[in-house]
């Protein structure tokens, strides 16, 4: 009997012992070394530097933060990546932000490291507000380098703000906008170029980029930045535009004007040496000195 006893006491101690998870039927998403969780919030709180999160069906859930100076209960910044996996994760209250600012659906901090080499990636899915939501006014708060691939932003619902409706705000870093539509609401504004905070994190300008098939609903803003500081740089080299994106499209890109939407695509190159291609021969013969072919 002694012996079953103590059988019994190691199987719960080596229970203990394992990483906390959930049920599969009440698992709404799980990081990258198998473990579940209830909530999306949960699994990014969990997820290590450098990890992904991966969301396993469409969830309602708060607002999600990441901070560089974390409270008392609050995620640290880190770089990680979030796979929605075709799944709609819906924001509800209550919204995260700093202090006295808890408007947003998430809002992601830099970390804090010298060579501002932190990136968060969103990828695979859509994130909306649901219709019901009282504080959240803004989809997408950003302070760091951020990655959006094959998302759809949706700020339909967003909260009646003081400053606007915003879906995706960018105060510093480099963003790059892949394949992703970004949803306006009606009277709001689908992204900013911002960089009004680059006092504060002493870092460079905002650089955005908009790419592949992108489909920004809405219209976007550009703040000229801080006087006596490099200006904010928006670099438009694919996508479709209901605003007239003519001043921001790179010059490796062409625009036509579609059924009174603006489709921007990029030149096909003109030389390739290797698997390179290039706009000019004149790069294209600079770079042929190196090992490679050059294709004309």
């Amino acid at each position: 009997m002694k012996k079953l006893i103590s059988i019994l006491m190691a199987l719960v101690l080596a229970l203990a012992l394992l990483p906390a998870t959930v049920f599969a039927e009440d698992a709404v998403a799980k990081t990258d070394d198998g473990t579940t969780y209830a909530t999306l919030e949960e699994a990014v709180r969990a997820v290590k530097e450098g990890g992904t999160v991966t969301l396993l069906k469409s969830a309602t859930g708060a607002g999600i933060g990441t901070f560089r100076n974390p409270k008392a209960g609050q995620i640290a910044a880190k770089s990680f990546t979030i796979d929605f996996g075709g799944y709609t994760y819906t924001v509800k209250d209550p919204a995260v932000g700093s202090s006295t600012y808890e408007s947003q659906g998430f809002h992601f901090e830099w970390s804090g490291d010298a060579d501002y080499n932190h990136y968060v990636t969103l990828e695979n899915g859509t994130i909306n507000v649901a219709e019901d939501a009282a504080t959240v006014k803004m989809l997408i708060q950003n302070y760091c380098n951020l990655i959006l691939i094959d998302m759809t932003l949706d700020g339909t619902n967003l909260v009646e703000s003081d400053v606007g409706y915003y879906t995706l705000s960018n105060c510093c870093g480099t963003v790059d906008i892949r394949g992703t539509a970004i949803i306006a609401h009606e009277d709001g504004v689908a992204f900013d170029v911002d960089g009004g905070y680059r006092t504060a994190y002493n870092k460079a300008p905002v650089h955005v980029t908009v790419e592949d098939d992108s489909n920004i609903v809405g219209k976007f803003e550009v703040t000229t930045g801080i006087a006596g500081m490099n200006p904010n740089n928006l670099f438009i080299m694919g996508g479709t535009f209901t605003m007239d994106p003519t001043p921001y499209v790179a010059g490796i890109s062409e625009m036509t004007v579609v059924d009174g939407k603006y489709v921007v695509k990029l030149l096909p190159p003109v030389a390739q040496v290797g698997n390179e291609g290039f706009q000019d021969f004149e790069t294209a013969i600079g770079m042929s000195f190196e090992p490679g072919t050059l294709v004309t």
